[in-house]
């Protein structure tokens, strides 16, 4: 990891009140060999098929440059198998913020009570 932003990742967790939940958004967490280094690891997974559409569709990327991105990133099988946690990203965005919205309950309860 970049050394400023590892720097400044600490300083952030340091400042958060004892109750709370950090949540680190980690593009490369899996092929930079980082699991260990985060208490959760969340991945939100979708078919390749459905990762191209949404590329494609969302951000206008070209298929070519989808599928060369897809390629030079680890495999479903792996970047799962490295999730405490993983969320199925088939459906659509409401279902998807449900699954979210259960899952940051689950980790509030977990930080524990609010620190008064």
């Amino acid at each position: 990891m970049h050394p400023y932003v590892r720097r400044r990742s600490a300083e952030i967790e340091a400042a958060a009140p004892p109750d709370s939940v950090v949540v680190h958004d980690v593009p490369l967490l899996v092929e930079n060999h980082l699991e260990g280094s985060y208490d959760v690891v969340v991945v939100v997974d979708a078919s390749p098929q459905t990762q191209l559409a949404r590329l494609s569709s969302f951000r206008g990327m070209a298929a070519d440059d989808v599928r060369a991105r897809m390629a030079a990133q680890v495999g479903r099988a792996e970047r799962n198998a490295a999730a405490d946690v993983v969320v199925d990203n088939y459906g659509d965005l409401v279902q998807l913020r449900d699954q979210v919205s259960r899952l940051w309950e689950q980790l509030r309860r977990r930080a524990g009570p609010p620190q008064s």
